[in-house]
């Protein structure tokens, strides 16, 4: 079988992104599982104001991490675009990075988190998530 020089640099760029992703799908799959396990911004909006646990963020230890807001930004017929913005109350300080989070209603998930802002003089930080879903 021969491959053009595009099939075989997708091939190529597929198999490197699966390399780093390692287990996890592609972006396309996993955006589909998300909203499938009824990920969107309606639901976070209603999960306003309840804590999230982040394992392993200070120093190995859990951390709650309350959801503070949900923001539209740009959802439109074939994707929901949105973000959520999460406070820690003790102001721990925890680096970019992806976080086995457990929630009452949503169950075990892993979100990727970075710092967004510090208020109250660092005595609390802010964190942010960005989603991409496919429909």
């Amino acid at each position: 079988m021969q491959l053009t020089r595009t099939q075989f640099i997708g091939g190529t760029f597929a198999a490197a992104v699966g390399s780093i992703l390692g287990p996890r799908a592609s972006s396309a799959q996993t955006s589909r599982g998300l909203s499938r396990r009824g990920f969107s911004l309606a639901k976070f909006t209603s999960l306003l104001q309840t804590s999230f646990r982040f394992q392993g963020v200070d120093r190995g230890r859990p951390s709650d991490l309350v959801l503070t807001q949900a923001v539209d930004r740009g959802s439109n017929a074939r994707t929901e675009q949105f973000s959520l913005e999460f406070l820690s109350p003790g102001g721990v300080q925890i680096p970019a990075g992806t976080y086995p989070v457990e929630h009452a209603d949503l169950g075990s998930f892993s979100l990727y988190i970075t710092p967004a802002r510090n208020e109250a003089g660092g005595r609390r930080t802010s964190f942010r998530a960005d989603f991409n879903l496919i429909r």
